[in-house]
C-alpha cells in the first residue's frame, strides 16, 4: 500500500530536556496543510585514487533535520504555535458566569412585596435543579433587601448554591441571579413553580426571563524570553505504520501573511531539530486535540500607529528567532547536541492603497510607528502587536493604468515600549493553559 498524504498525522509534546522525548506532558495532534521536516545526511564525494576509473565510496556528512510546517491559523493550536516562537504565555481567567436576568422592570411597590412569607421557586443552577422555599419580605425595607433575601433562601436550599449571587439594579428596576461559578458549565434556568409556597417568578419577571450561559475564556499573552522550548515532533503514516520523531525541534522562522482574496489563512515554521528517530507505533493512540476553529482573513485588522490602517491590502508579518544550527561536533553522532537562540528579530512588509504619504514620510524620517494584526472570530481573538518599528523607504512604482499601491518592508525592534517586549502576541480563547 502507498502512503497516502490525507491519512499522515502530525504530534508534537514538549520537550523538558533538549533532544530527549518526554515520558510525560500533553501529546497534542496537530491540523496542518504540509509537513516538509525531513532528515538528511549529504553523501561526501572522495578524491581517493584507487588506480581504477571506478568512483570510491563516498563519505558520510552531518545529519541535518530541518523543514517546513504549514499548518491552518485557527483559534486554539496557534496557542501551541506561538509557545514555540516565543516562549511560555501568562494567562490569566476572562471567564463569565451564567445568569438569569428578569425580562421587563418588576414591581417596586414594597407593600406588594411584605405580604409574602412563603415565597418559593424551583431553578437550576450549574445543572443542579432544587426547590427554593420559605422566602419571606415582611421586614424588607428596600429592593435591595428583597434581592438579599431571595439570595440567602437560594444559598441555603442547597449547599452547590453557596456562592450564588442575587442583586437588583435601580437604573433597570431588574433582579440578576448570578451562578457562583464561571465557564462553559456555569448557568441558571428559568424560574418554574416549586411544589409549594407563593410563586415568585411572575413578581421576580424570571418565568421566562433572559438566561445567559456562562463561558469559558482566557487571555494568553506572550512575551519575548531568553530562550524557546524544544519539541518532539512526530511525522506519521498511519495506514502504513511509520513514524519518523524530530527530537529536539525548534522554530527558526514564523512567517504569516493576511491579505484580501479567497485565501485560506495559514502560517508556516521553518524548524531545526536535533536528531530523527523511527519508529513502528505513535508516540500515543489517544493524543489531545484542540478543536479546529479557524481565524480568516476576512476577519482580519491591521492597525498601524494604534489606527486602524483601512487602506491595507496585505501585510506580511515574519519572526526570526536567528537559531544557531551550527553546533555539530565530534560525537559519533554527527547530529546537533544544541540548537542555541538568536536574537529575536521581527520584519516584514505592508502593502497599501497608495492615497497620502503617510506611510511614506514615516518612512522618509524615520519615524517611530506600531503594528499590530488583529484576527477575530466571535468572542475569540488573535492579537500580534510590534509595538517599534521603522519602515524603510521605498518611493511606490508605476507597473500600468490600475490604482497604485505602495509596499513598504519594516524592521521590529525592542527600545523602550513598556510592552517590554518586541512582539507581543496576545490570544483569547477557551484553553485554560498552554503550561503542558
Amino acid at each position: 500500500m502507498q502512503a497516502k498524504g490525507m491519512k499522515s498525522i502530525l504530534n508534537l509534546v514538549f520537550e523538558s530536556t533538549y533532544g530527549v522525548l518526554p515520558s510525560t506532558g500533553t501529546i497534542y495532534r496537530m491540523p496542518f496543510n504540509k509537513n516538509a521536516l525531513t532528515s538528511k545526511q549529504n553523501q561526501i564525494a572522495s578524491n581517493t585514487i584507487t588506480g581504477r576509473r571506478d568512483a570510491v565510496q563516498p563519505g558520510l556528512g552531518q545529519i541535518d533535520v530541518s523543514g517546513q510546517l504549514d499548518l491552518p491559523l485557527d483559534v486554539r493550536n496557534i496557542g501551541l504555535t506561538l509557545k514555540a516562537v516565543i516562549g511560555v504565555p501568562t494567562t490569566t481567567s476572562l471567564s463569565t458566569s451564567g445568569n438569569l436576568i428578569s425580562n421587563s422592570p418588576i414591581d417596586v411597590t414594597l407593600e406588594d412585596w411584605t405580604k409574602i412569607t412563603t415565597g418559593s421557586f424551583h431553578i437550576s443552577i450549574d445543572g443542579t435543579a432544587s426547590d427554593v422555599t420559605g422566602i419571606t419580605f415582611a421586614s424588607v425595607v428596600s429592593m435591595s433587601a428583597i434581592a438579599t433575601a431571595i439570595q440567602a433562601a437560594i444559598q441555603a436550599a442547597n449547599t452547590k448554591f453557596s456562592a450564588v449571587i442575587v442583586s437588583y439594579d435601580e437604573g433597570t428596576q431588574k433582579i440578576t441571579i448570578t451562578s457562583g461559578t464561571t465557564g462553559a458549565t456555569s448557568s441558571v434556568s428559568q424560574m418554574t413553580a416549586a411544589a409549594s409556597g407563593t410563586y415568585l417568578g411572575d413578581l421576580l419577571n424570571m418565568t421566562n426571563g433572559v438566561s445567559t450561559a456562562g463561558a469559558a475564556l482566557y487571555q494568553h499573552v506572550f512575551k519575548v524570553g531568553d530562550s524557546v522550548p524544544s519539541l518532539t515532533i512526530e511525522k506519521g503514516f498511519s495506514d502504513i505504520g511509520k513514524y519518523f520523531r524530530y527530537l529536539g525541534a525548534k522554530v527558526n522562522k514564523f512567517s504569516l501573511t493576511a491579505q484580501v482574496g479567497n485565501n485560506e489563512t495559514t502560517y508556516t515554521m521553518d524548524m531545526m531539530a536535533a536528531n530523527e528517530v523511527e519508529a513502528a507505533v505513535p508516540l500515543t493512540a489517544a493524543p489531545s486535540s484542540l478543536a479546529l476553529l479557524r481565524f480568516n482573513n476576512v476577519n482580519a485588522e491591521v492597525k498601524e500607529g494604534g489606527n486602524t490602517l483601512a487602506t491595507c491590502r496585505k501585510i506580511q508579518l515574519d519572526i526570526d528567532n536567528g537559531l544557531d544550527g551550527d553546533t555539530y561536533c565530534l560525537n559519533g553522532s554527527g547530529i546537533r547536541p544544541a540548537i542555541n537562540e538568536g536574537v529575536l528579530t521581527p520584519s516584514g512588509s505592508v502593502e497599501a492603497l497608495f492615497i497620502d504619504t503617510s506611510l511614506l514620510d514615516k518612512a522618509i524620517n524615520g519615524t517611530e510607528t506600531s503594528l499590530e494584526l488583529i484576527y477575530s472570530n466571535g468572542q475569540y481573538s488573535l492579537s500580534i502587536k510590534l509595538p517599534e518599528l521603522l519602515f524603510e523607504r521605498a518611493t511606490p512604482t508605476v507597473d500600468g493604468p490600475k490604482g497604485v499601491t505602495a509596499t513598504l518592508s519594516y524592521k521590529g525592534y525592542y527600545s523602550n515600549d513598556s510592552g517590554n517586549s518586541a512582539v507581543i502576541a496576545t490570544l483569547i480563547n477557551d484553553v485554560s493553559s498552554y503550561a503542558g
